[in-house]
């Protein structure tokens, strides 16, 4: 039975292929849902992994803190393990709800990763052949934060061909949200406008899935959710939801092991 800390930590390596048949990919490290825990064992497995590796890019996207975290500790330790490169974060439904979650932002600051909520920049690759610039579009919390879809909107497709990233925590939009977009996921909104890869987390990948159901049930999809962990396509728009690292509410994970996700992206 997983429960976090146990060792059962895993790599899980994605190969992404998008519309523009690029040869050389961009390596992403996507991690989220730590909840402020320690992962015991795994803490030392999550450094071995991460130890040599040289993404382009790490994306964090939300609660790396929850509300019961009471120290920073865990949190520190997993930054100070991160890989370098250009590294940013989005916030999850728990992170603004923490009273350590002003301390988190400075300790992401000083370890020099980006805030990217509600932002979007536009990133040289230094003209390497076969690797176009890369526009990456973060957005706040839909639960909890008030989400600028205008980005979308705006700046996709990229007026300079660049393909884009969209960075957020959930793959749902809540009902709020969904009423004012006309879309119930971030998936079919991105899509609507042209973006590449979406990178989210906030499933848990279920955290307790059933043998041959699956998860049974996911925040903001009710029962058997539809969009809970691996790469879901619509249309030349690909999005990657992680099963996270820590746990929420119930402090385990049965057939759904904690990961982070190594993605090949062929833009």
């Amino acid at each position: 039975m997983g429960f976090p800390g146990s060792g059962d930590l895993r790599l899980n390596r994605v190969e992404v292929r998008g519309k523009r048949g690029t040869s050389e990919p961009f390596l992403i490290l996507h991690l989220s849902d730590l909840h402020g825990r320690s992962l015991g064992p795994g803490q030392s497995l999550l450094k071995e992994i991460l130890e040599g590796m040289a993404p382009d890019f790490v994306f964090l996207t939300g609660d790396i803190l929850d509300e019961h975290t009471a120290t920073m500790s865990p949190v520190l330790s997993f930054i100070s393990a991160l890989p370098p490169g250009r590294r940013f974060f989005v916030a999850g439904n728990h992170d603004p709800r923490c009273p350590l979650y002003p301390q988190l932002q400075q300790a992401l600051s000083d370890a020099g990763i980006e805030p990217l909520v509600n932002r979007s920049v536009l990133l040289s690759t230094g003209g390497a052949e076969g690797r176009p610039a890369v526009r990456v579009i973060g957005l706040d919390d839909v639960y909890h934060g008030e989400p600028d879809f205008s980005l979308l909107e705006s700046f996709l497709p990229d007026q300079a061909g660049a393909p884009s990233i969209v960075a957020t925590h959930s793959p749902t939009l809540g009902r709020r949200n969904a009423r004012r977009v006309g879309e119930a996921s971030i998936l079919s909104l991105a899509a609507r406008s042209g973006a590449d890869l979406v990178l989210c987390g906030h499933t848990h990948g279920g955290q307790v899935n059933l043998p041959w159901i699956g998860a049974v049930y996911v925040p903001g999809q009710k029962l058997l959710p539809k969009l809970v962990h691996g790469v879901y396509t619509s249309g030349a728009t690909s999005m990657y939801v992680t099963s996270g690292l820590g746990t929420s509410h119930v402090p385990m994970r049965f057939l759904c092991p904690p990961e982070a996700a190594l993605i090949a992206w062929y833009p």
